[in-house]
């Protein structure tokens, strides 16, 4: 299956970082489960750490989505300007955050599970075209990955 899916962005022509891009939605999820639980146990979940955590990722995504019309050159220079002091100062508060809260958390894993991203967050500061999140590939995968399921 990997083979494929491989062979698949070779012919298309999709660059070689679309098998790992920066994978951010992946940290986003846990921490916007652990706000919507917050906001139906206690009526808000403001405040709180996986609170702030989700506000800097999705002002990261309101960035890069204020980017896409733009063509590559331009989109890679306007990163470089607006996105990467918002990486920076998310990591920076990451890391200060992650001893504010039980290390065996579920917070703290949707922390540390960001620092396992770091580098492919670089890849996306300075790629023209990488992209945030690895929505394509898992796309393209889909398919694949029903018919196994179904098989077995």
């Amino acid at each position: 299956m990997a083979v494929r899916f491989i062979v698949y962005l070779k012919t298309n022509r999709l660059p070689d970082f679309s098998l790992r891009d920066a994978g951010l939605g992946t940290c986003k999820r846990p921490l916007a489960e652990i706000v919507k639980s917050l906001k139906l146990k206690h009526n808000t979940s403001i405040g709180t750490v996986a609170y702030e955590a989700l506000v800097q990722l999705q002002n990261i995504y309101h960035t890069e989505n204020s980017l896409k019309k733009l063509p590559p050159s331009r989109r890679k220079a306007q990163r470089k300007a607006l996105a990467r002091s918002l990486v920076d100062n998310y990591f920076k508060w990451a890391r200060k955050s992650l001893l504010r809260v039980p290390p065996s958390s579920a917070i703290a894993d949707g922390i540390k599970y960001s620092f396992n991203q770091e580098k492919y967050l670089g890849s996306f500061l300075t790629a023209q075209e990488a992209t945030l999140n690895n929505n394509l590939a898992e796309q393209v995968i889909r398919p694949c990955c029903v018919r196994m399921k179904n098989w077995s």
